[in-house]
């Protein structure tokens, strides 16, 4: 471990936090709220491929044992909350801390202040092939006012920082920065209008290559009128890189719906997505490609608090300069919801489908048949207990059968309130 670089990124990514604390620690005694929990858990990852005609499985299991601690004090408009998860685990050692600061009104001037520390190391012996230390500190200022009754103005400002103990292939350490200016009109659920743009710099200074200038401007809008309503966002973003190992790109991603939704509360949509990478020198690795989807989604309520829905959906990637990489995918998504507020939630989906290559002899990819599951759950108990559970299985069964990839991921865990 680079003991001394490692102390001075301790020292500086902790500044943000301790400030908060230093500041904001004398809110009066009786608005102050103190929560702690225990925490066991389980976490799987499993992946399973073909290597020379050869099934192959590479498996990391994690148990743990935790301690999550939330202070929220403050009084009237003026908040603080400060939030620390540890975990110890037979594969790694994770410490996460959070601190928020929320002072005024959308009237008067609105000021949010984030900060985030997290540290985790990877124990001898881990079975992470690339398990490697790092320390990651974020900090976030926005600040918005309101201006007569139609605009919001705010700025955002976020920083982070990056140190890992050592430079890989794949891992680098480095410094990013980016602000930005954005107005609001409207009410989210009614008529709603959001621009948002930012400039932003990432400084690598182990591999300047990978450093790079960007530029980011967003836009969404809402409009409801009676049953229907329709939204739109669009993001661009531009990033021009220092040096010759990456091009520079352009990454516009866009996304538009009209939901119709009748007295019993049946809902259909139709959504269109647009994904749109355009490099300035195309490579073999780095080329331009268009990625569209589109869907239309049935939700048909079963209870008061549960949901049914359907939702076909059909996918094609362009490319125009490789046809190995073309392709179409056609795939139905069924689905099950249920939202019990607070005390206990639950969302599964099952998506099976087929994805079929432009090329018939492609010497890269095979055809492949989509089986996609996942389930989140939530929920307490007694008041004092909690449990959540989440699993995603993703097996693709190829023409091509050295081409079989299956992943599947599990996290579990109970917590005891006290």
């Amino acid at each position: 471990m680079r003991k001394f670089g490692l102390l001075r990124v301790l020292a500086l990514s902790l500044a943000p936090a301790l400030l908060l604390v230093i500041l904001l620690s004398t809110p009066p005694a009786d608005a102050a709220e103190l929560r702690n929990r225990l925490l066991s858990g389980y976490d799987s990852f499993i992946d399973r491929f073909t290597l020379i005609e050869d099934d192959t499985t590479e498996t990391v299991h994690e148990y743990y044992v935790g301690l999550d601690n939330f202070l929220l004090t403050g009084s009237g408009t003026t908040k603080f909350t400060l939030r620390n998860i540890f975990k110890y685990g037979n594969q790694t050692i994770d410490n996460d801390l959070n601190g928020v600061f929320n002072a005024g009104s959308r009237a008067r001037g609105l000021i949010q202040l984030r900060g985030n520390l997290r540290l985790k190391f990877f124990r001898e012996g881990s079975d992470y092939e690339f398990g490697n230390d790092y320390t990651q500190s974020n900090i976030h200022l926005k600040l918005g006012k309101q201006f007569g009754e139609k605009w919001y103005v705010l700025s955002k400002t976020r920083a982070e920082l990056v140190d890992f103990d050592e430079r890989t292939q794949f891992d680098y350490d480095y410094r990013y920065l980016d602000t930005g200016l954005g107005v609001e009109s409207g009410g989210y659920f009614n008529r709603y209008l959001r621009v948002f743009t930012a400039l932003g710099h990432r400084e690598a200074p182990d591999t300047t290559a990978l450093s790079f200038d960007r530029f980011v401007t967003e836009a969404e809008a809402r409009l409801s009128s009676g049953p229907l309503t329709f939204d739109l966002s669009v993001l661009g973003d531009r990033r021009e890189y220092k040096g010759i190992t990456r091009s520079d790109y352009w990454f516009i991603f866009s996304t538009g719906g009209i939901t119709w939704t009748n007295m019993s509360g049946r809902t259909l949509t139709v959504r269109v997505e647009s994904e749109l990478l355009y490099y300035d020198t195309q490579t073999r690795t780095w080329f331009n490609n268009h990625f569209l989807r589109g869907s239309l989604r049935l939700r048909i309520p079963a209870t008061g608090i549960s949901y049914f829905y359907v939702e076909p959906r059909a996918a094609t990637l362009r490319c125009g300069s490789f046809i190995e990489e073309r392709y179409m995918e056609g795939s139905i998504v069924l689905g099950f919801d249920i939202m019990g507020s607070e005390r206990y939630w639950l969302t599964f989906s099952w998506e099976p489908g087929y994805r079929s290559y432009s090329r018939k002899d492609n010497p890269i990819y095979s055809d492949f048949s989509i089986n996609r599951l996942s389930l989140m759950a939530s929920g307490t108990f007694g008041k004092r207990y909690g449990a959540n559970l989440f699993v995603s299985h993703d097996p693709e069964k190829h023409t091509r059968r050295t081409d079989d990839f299956t992943i599947t991921m599990i996290a579990a865990s109970i917590s005891l309130t006290f």
